[in-house]
């Protein structure tokens, strides 16, 4: 029912995160397929860079595990993804995963937001900015009120 978002949602993502239920081995079997049409979607520039996340949820119910952790983090590592065990629940390795995401989106050259070209935009409008305040503080005689 959702399809038909997926290509004004996935694309310009900055990372991509796969989570699957550690209790449930249907789940991990359908990771590549969530992959591969986030790939699709998405359109990435470099696929063989792109930051992936792989969670496997539900750590705090790993004595019903169906899926090994062992063969996780080999499908992981095979697939260049970051992986993780973690819990929504306590908050499991949550913390670390998304540090560790956010660290490598943040290193791709395909990050719009850490581009040169959008931090000199910011800085000339904070500079537009403050000489705006600086010439209406010249102007304004003695009141309390800024105008911008």
């Amino acid at each position: 029912r959702f399809q038909s978002l997926g290509n004004a949602f996935y694309r310009g993502a900055d990372a991509c995160v796969l989570v699957y239920d550690i209790t449930q081995e249907n789940t991990f079997q359908k990771i590549d397929s969530w992959k591969d049409n986030f790939i699709q979607q998405a359109s990435p520039e470099k696929v063989d860079e792109f930051p992936f996340l792989l969670l496997g949820n539900k750590h705090d119910l790993k004595s019903s595990r169906a899926v090994d952790e062992n063969v996780a983090k080999q499908y992981a590592n095979q697939h260049n993804m970051i992986f993780y065990e973690t819990s929504a629940v306590n908050g499991h390795n949550i913390n670390m995963a998304i540090t560790n995401i956010a660290s490598n989106a943040s290193q791709m050259d395909s990050v719009p937001f850490f581009s040169a070209a959008v931090a000199k935009e910011i800085t000339l409008q904070h500079e537009e900015l403050e000489n705006k305040v600086e010439q209406t503080e010249t102007e304004a005689s003695g009141g309390c009120c800024l105008l911008l």
